[in-house]
């Protein structure tokens, strides 16, 4: 499997079919976060397998879901952009900066999983 499968799999699940009100509310309530996840997760693993023609294993695509639940529903990115000094990227550049440390976590996420299950 390629690290792009991986890559557009995330950009398929973050951006193109998030709706609105998912993407508004899952730093809020749980239910939304987990509904994302579920949706994430689910269009990783049917690209996974267009790819490769087997599935992910499932270890794998937990370990996904449950990172990108703490990830989003917490909001990690701008709490990891105050603690490594970021404030003036967050303060100054928000939301995009935040969309870009957010992503980057994902992305190592990702990284690390395809790593681990090439």
């Amino acid at each position: 499997m390629s690290f792009g499968t991986l890559i557009v799999a995330h950009l398929i699940g973050d951006y193109l079919l998030q709706p609105d009100w998912m993407a508004s509310r899952k730093a809020h309530v749980s239910s939304v976060a987990a509904s994302h996840v579920l949706l994430h997760v689910g269009v990783t693993a049917l690209m996974v397998y267009a790819d490769v023609g087997h599935p992910w294993p499932l270890w794998a695509l937990s370990t996904l879901g449950v990172t990108h639940f703490v990830i989003d529903r917490f909001r990690l990115a701008p709490k990891l952009m105050r603690i490594t000094g970021q404030r003036g990227f967050l303060e100054n550049l928000g939301p995009w900066s935040m969309i870009i440390v957010d992503n980057t976590l994902h992305l190592v996420i990702l990284w690390v999983l395809w790593l681990f299950t090439r």
